[in-house]
């Protein structure tokens, strides 16, 4: 069966930046989707607590935390981890009954069916939602019913494992062209960006779109990755993180991280210590992420198809760090300084169809102008943790 892909990227960057709408293009390599604007809607109330407390004895992530918003802000930070050390990195939950863990589910699923349906949900015409009891509520027309139910019958079975396995690639601008296929169309990410905001030249704000836009995701061929796997740590000027794997059941979250922590002085405070009462002036430090993380989720969609949501988050520390002088009123009076970190923090998410045992890369930014970020994944059925009790 060839390989589809199902994209649909958002991207946001931490730089003050008013983003009036999300930017989003479709492959040229998925089918348009056919129009069911005009056939006739049935409404169906559908009884889905026996997946969600299935699925409550699995383990599976918190959510990242969002980056904050402006130009100074706190990296991303991930949980370093794989699904059978989550437990560890947790407290102790609190125990839910059958009707608690429902919910916890709930809001999950809504969330992952709205994002693979097919025929992609009508704004005005379709409902779909899952409450928190467990009972889906469908408006849909006939092909998105037939869609719920083979979806359903294959998420009733046991939960398949796999896994993801990660390589990420730094280097020069063009120096993995020769190991990459030509894309069967251009697709690249293209976006409209509020130009006030960003208070750039016409030329400007071209260089800063092209410093900001991922490419979409490209099957790789076996030989095509072999090729380039092997060819990657001999490249001049290439960085090579070859990440751990991650092994999971499929609809649980996993994600890998690599940061360096940077402390800074971000603000000063007056204490009166004894002996002698006297007041001094206390440093308070600070902290942001310099690196990278990597998340996906992956959803039975087909006898021989993942639906895979991945995600990249990437925060780069700018050098030198700004500083500035603040007075303190002690000692007769004294100035000292404190910094002011800019983080610029990127989140590339895309969905992609794939069959087990092939891969996918994404062609994206690097941390400078003069390089770019190649991230390879490869899926294959394989063993994940033990489930967790609850």
């Amino acid at each position: 069966m060839k390989n589809s892909l199902k994209s649909s990227f958002f991207l946001i960057a931490a730089l003050s930046l008013a983003l009036p709408w999300a930017a989003s293009q479709q492959s040229l390599q998925t089918p348009t989707p056919q129009d069911t604007r005009s056939e006739p809607r049935t409404l169906r109330l559908i009884d889905l607590h026996d997946i969600l407390l299935a699925d409550a004895a699995y383990p599976d992530f918190e959510e990242p935390p969002e980056p904050s918003s402006g130009s100074t802000s706190r990296a991303v930070e991930v949980t370093r981890a794989t699904a059978d050390s989550q437990k560890e990195s947790q407290a102790a939950p609190t125990a839910l009954d059958d009707a608690g863990k429902i919910a916890q589910r709930a809001e999950q699923w809504q969330t992952m069916l709205r994002l693979w349906i097919e025929p992609p949900l009508s704004a005005e015409l379709d409902r779909l939602e899952l409450l928190a009891n467990g009972t889906l509520i469908a408006q849909l027309p006939a092909e998105g019913h037939a869609w719920l139910d083979r979806f359903f019958a294959l998420q009733r079975g046991e939960r398949s494992r796999f896994t993801s396995e990660f390589h990420i690639l730094v280097g020069i601008k063009g120096c993995f062209d020769s190991f990459l296929p030509a894309p069967e169309a251009e697709s690249v990410l293209v976006g409209e960006f509020d130009i006030s905001a960003l208070r750039l030249a016409r030329q400007e704000l071209r260089q800063w779109m092209q410093a900001h836009t991922w490419h979409n995701p490209c099957v790789l061929a076996p030989e095509d990755l072999e090729r380039l796997l092997a060819a990657a740590p001999k490249l001049p000027g290439v960085d090579f993180l070859n990440a751990p794997k991650l092994m999971m059941f499929t609809r649980s979250h996993g994600y890998l991280s690599t940061y360096d922590k940077v402390e800074y002085v971000k603000d000063w405070s007056l204490r009166v210590t004894e002996p002698g009462h006297k007041t001094i002036a206390v440093p308070e430090i600070g902290s942001v992420r310099d690196g990278l993380g990597v998340g996906v989720r992956g959803v039975e969609l087909g006898t021989n198809q993942l639906g895979l949501e991945v995600e990249l988050w990437r925060s780069v520390v700018k050098k030198p760090i700004r500083t500035a002088s603040v007075h303190l009123d002690v000692d007769g009076g004294r100035d000292v300084e404190v910094a002011l970190p800019e983080v610029d923090t990127q989140r590339m998410r895309s969905q992609v169809v794939i069959e087990p045992g092939r891969s996918v890369y994404f062609r994206g930014p690097g941390p400078s102008e003069d390089k770019e970020m190649l991230v390879l994944l490869t899926v294959t059925r394989g063993d994940a943790p033990a489930k967790k009790d609850k």
